[in-house]
């Protein structure tokens, strides 16, 4: 299955259908979806940890160009993820692509978050893994 670029549509489970709240999937194993949220309007105020959701999907194909990720083999890739939410976007194409590739991701350790939660969700065989603040000013070039 191809999970790359899914969402699904989450609300609190008594909560009236116009407040369903579309999410990424951050990560899917055989029991569990994993999203990320962060409470910034209506749609998500009102989420805790331990409520119970109803939760409708996941829609598959997101993006374009998901199934072609399969397709690249042995070759070596660089992925840069933005800090905060931004890094719900790059665990699974990076599961996807690290089984026949080496994978070089640069993860910003700055943004509204200091967290890098990311990094709990990949594995790093094959993935080298950098954190920076993309956004520090120092003026001069960093070999990494």
């Amino acid at each position: 299955m191809d999970i790359v670029g899914s969402y699904v549509f989450v609300n609190k489970f008594k909560d009236k259908s116009y407040y369903n709240a579309p999410m990424s999937l951050s990560y899917m194993d055989k029991e569990h979806i994993y999203i990320v949220y962060d409470e910034i309007g209506p749609k998500t105020k009102g989420i805790s940890k331990g409520d119970i959701l109803g939760i409708k999907g996941p829609y598959f194909n997101g993006i374009i160009g998901g199934k072609r990720l399969s397709n690249i083999k042995n070759s070596n890739i660089l992925i840069l993820g933005r800090g905060g939410l931004g890094q719900s976007s790059i665990i699974l194409p990076i599961e996807k692509l690290k089984r026949e590739n080496e994978i070089y991701l640069f993860l910003d350790k700055g943004g509204k978050t200091s967290s890098t939660y990311a990094l709990d969700f990949i594995e790093n065989e094959n993935v080298c893994v950098r954190e920076i603040d993309f956004f520090e000013d120092k003026g001069g070039r960093k070999n990494y």
